[in-house]
């Protein structure tokens, strides 16, 4: 079995995936993770090698897709990009 290749971030890649992540809250009628939910996926990106604690000003950013931690974690609709929640 390959193992799957993860390409960091760029600023176009950042961009494009933003789109993609409102298309697919918006399909998703807007919903966004509960305080448990978001306190889940916080305490993974948190131990993850791929976070930066110190982007966005304390709030966090993931250094393979880009996105504010903060944000990300709130929309009920979004994935982590290594699968981990």
């Amino acid at each position: 079995m390959e193992a799957k290749v993860i390409k960091k971030y760029t600023f176009v890649k950042s961009a494009e995936s933003l789109l993609k992540s409102g298309v697919r809250w918006a399909k998703g009628g807007f919903s966004l993770a509960d305080e448990t939910l978001f306190s889940e996926r916080k305490a993974i990106c948190q131990t993850c090698q791929n976070w930066d604690s110190k982007a966005f000003a304390g709030s966090g950013k993931c250094k393979i897709c880009g996105c504010s931690t903060k944000l990300k974690l709130k929309l009920k609709t979004e994935k982590c990009p290594l699968g981990k929640w």
